[in-house]
């Protein structure tokens, strides 16, 4: 057999143990998907004083946690009322989580976990103009462990290095004394990688979050790294309706350039874009007498661009190589996002109520038959391929449409006495994705209560616990795949007297037993830790 019938046709054969070509992912944003995706992204995340209370989001008021423009969707027209002073924030966290079940020998089996970092900074400048500058910034990473197969696992790790820059004060020369303006200039860069790695068997049990073998992609053709560069621009004006309601609209211009990679010794390959993408946000806060609160963010963004392909694999010495090129597919994507919260406040109790929703459709667009470049033909053309013995692979690209309908509700109440608050909170969310070939599902719901109080035990420290319960349905159009669980918490704040600076430690752990057959059988753990030192000046 020559170099080239035995070369290629062992490398397509490893094509066909995969399942068909996954174009790239629908979000070029990987960071967030995968983070909820591990159960490490709540969205009291960035204040550790409410993840040491339960994880309370919406029943106690916190100064990192309001109902303002900032802190309800970040939008930088509210960056000079955030607070009355300059600030340095510094955030490190960290989270992990871990997943197992029991085999029929008395041992375990581990079949999920996961890890994050982050360090996140905060500086913002506020002069005795209205006036603010902030510079905001993080590096964080995530890694995620999942089965591939039945003794193979899917290591997946993203990093991401971000920076922002914000100004923000009265519109010059017109409307000055109402009118305010914001600039938004944003840096990103995330690097997304998958391994592909043996678990690892002993007395004990078998381990995916050990460092098993490394084995080669089951799938040459799909990128197990992706590298994607961001950079936006964004601009904004905010007016006050009346003395209690403030009005801002915020719109951006993003480019993100995605090039995602697959390269071996006898091979290489990549799927590359260039995708711009706008976005748009109007906020709404305000008060409705002395007593109401409220505050309204909706998003929306829209993208169109197509994606291309290239490939080559050696055939062996002196052979013609298999190579290519082309148009991979089009894609568009359009989505919007909604967070509405109300409060009521009296001398001592605090009512709060929260409605948020998600929405996105994404249209894939294969290219058409005739075009002797698409990634479709390349395949069919395979079957004509001397030295590749007659091996026929379908068509991988198709035209889909995938749409996501998201939404849900909080509701919490508050109670001040003496020396600190106490606070109470109902949860629910559900998440449905439909595709035009996958038809409805998953549908994941989940719902849970929290409850936690803080208490100032001397001028220097107050210290706060928490407690929930969760239940969880990843998917609830199928059976077995529920788990039921609580979690603790407890923090600590540091604020010196006749000091500048402040220090908070929030922690978090909790138990998921499944939900079905044997509660013991199927669980799962998670911890968080999030702390933040403050500096005032």
């Amino acid at each position: 057999m020559s170099p080239s019938r035995r070369v290629l046709p062992h490398a397509l054969t490893m094509l066909t143990l995969a399942a068909t070509f996954v174009a790239a992912p629908a979000f070029a944003q990987f960071f967030d998907p995968v983070l909820r995706a591990t159960g490490l992204g709540d969205d009291f995340a960035h204040s550790p004083r409410l993840l040491g209370m339960g994880g309370l989001s919406v029943a106690v008021a916190d100064r990192d946690h309001e109902i303002s423009l900032w802190d309800i969707g970040r939008n930088p027209l509210g960056l000079f009322w955030d607070d009355s002073v300059a600030t340095l924030k510094l955030k490190p966290r960290t989270g992990s989580a871990s997943g197992a079940h029991d085999l029929n020998d008395s041992r375990q089996r581990e079949d999920f976990a996961a890890r994050s970092l982050g360090l996140p900074f905060e500086t913002v400048y506020r002069d005795s103009r209205g006036r603010s500058f902030g510079l905001f910034g993080q590096m964080k990473s995530v890694r995620m462990d999942t089965p591939f197969a039945d003794d193979i696992e899917n290591r997946r790790s993203v990093g991401e290095p971000d920076v922002t820059g914000i100004a923000n004060g009265p519109m010059p020369y017109v409307f000055k004394d109402k009118m305010r303006y914001a600039l938004r200039l944003r840096f990103a860069s995330q690097h997304l990688r998958d391994e592909y790695r043996l678990f690892v068997h002993n007395p004990t049990g078998e381990y995916l979050s050990q460092d098993g073998m490394i084995l080669p992609p089951p799938n040459f053709f799909s990128p197990d790294e992706y590298k994607v560069k961001t950079r936006s621009f964004g601009a904004g004006i905010s007016y006050p309706l009346g003395k209690q309601h403030t009005l801002a609209l915020m719109a951006d211009a993003m480019h993100q350039e995605i090039k995602g990679s697959n390269d071996g010794g006898r091979y290489g390959g990549e799927v590359t874009e260039s995708r711009p993408t706008k976005l748009g946000q109007a906020s709404l806060v305000g008060k409705l007498g002395k007593s109401i609160s409220y505050g309204v963010d909706g998003q929306g963004w829209m993208s169109e661009a197509p994606q291309d392909w290239r490939f080559s694999l050696s055939a062996g010495i002196g052979a013609i190589p298999l190579s290519g090129r082309g148009r991979l597919l089009e894609r568009e994507e359009k989505g919007s996002a909604l967070d509405s919260r109300i409060r009521w406040t009296g001398e001592k109790t605090a009512l709060t109520g929260r409605l948020w929703t998600a929405a996105s459709k994404l249209d894939i667009r294969a290219p058409e038959t005739r075009d002797m470049s698409s990634f479709n033909h390349f395949l069919s053309d395979i079957w004509y391929r001397v030295g590749s013995d007659t091996l026929w692979l379908p068509d991988s690209v198709r035209s889909e449409e995938v749409r996501r309908y998201a939404w849900g509700y909080a509701a919490g109440a508050s109670y001040k006495f003496a020396r600190g608050v106490a606070g109470v909170e109902w949860n629910w969310g559900r998440d449905l994705t439909t595709g035009e070939f996958t038809g409805e599902g998953p549908q994941s719901i989940a719902y849970d209560v929290r409850a936690g109080v803080e208490y100032v035990c001397t001028e220097l420290v107050t210290g706060r616990l928490g407690w929930a319960a969760h239940w969880r349905d990843s998917d609830d159009f199928t059976e077995g795949n529920e788990f039921v669980g609580q979690s603790a918490s407890a923090g600590l704040g540091l604020k010196p007297a006749k000091t500048t600076w402040g220090f908070d430690l929030g922690y978090t752990i909790g138990w998921l037993n499944a939900d079905y057959g044997d509660p013991f059988q199927h669980r799962r753990t998670q911890q968080q830790l999030v702390s933040q030192v403050r500096w005032d000046f």
